[in-house]
């Protein structure tokens, strides 16, 4: 399926405010900032706040201190793997990801190399959490907290993610 005309708008318009923070672009960008300009500058020119990011919800996982005695190795493994440094908040330590998927993944192969943990991102709700010993579970902080306490009363994906089973419903008695 071929992206539709408005996302392909968006996504050239993404381009276009990339290349116009660029101050220090090559002759290929500059040559693609204009036909971009040419393109989007009517449209621009009107709505200058096209320009400006769209505001995200960021992905920070607070790390829960209880597990401190693996958070030091997980760290290592974030600054490898993302380039950044964890940020220090009122919240303590944090570590951000520029999408849920990649916190996900990244945190899926910590729990794969045996290290536990317990990490929240408020601003989405998520929570993950690894007992260090070859579980690894995700979803909202209710739903690992319930599974936490009754396992039983949960499906759990491939991926770790938390799906709570139906309630079974009590058959309609039949009458004579």
């Amino acid at each position: 399926m071929s992206p539709s005309p408005e996302e392909l708008k968006e996504a050239s318009i993404k381009l276009f405010r990339e290349l116009h923070e660029n101050k220090k672009r090559n002759e290929a960008q500059e040559e693609e900032y204009r036909r971009l300009l040419e393109l989007h500058g009517h449209e621009i020119i009107s709505h200058p706040e096209l320009l400006k990011k769209k505001k995200e919800e960021k992905t920070e996982y607070a790390v829960n201190p209880v597990f401190a005695k693996d958070i030091k190795a997980i760290i290592a493994d974030y600054k490898e793997k993302t380039g950044k440094e964890p940020e220090q908040t009122e919240q303590g330590v944090v570590l951000a990801f520029n999408k849920q998927e990649d916190a996900i993944s990244f945190f899926k192969e910590q729990s794969s190399k045996g290290r536990a943990f317990d990490m929240y991102c408020a601003a989405k709700d998520h929570r993950v959490y690894s007992d260090g010993k070859g579980l690894f579970v995700h979803g909202t902080r209710k739903e690992v907290g319930e599974y936490l306490k009754k396992p039983e009363d949960f499906e759990l994906g491939k991926d770790g993610k938390l799906t709570k089973k139906e309630e079974p419903t009590d058959a309609p008695s039949q009458q004579l």
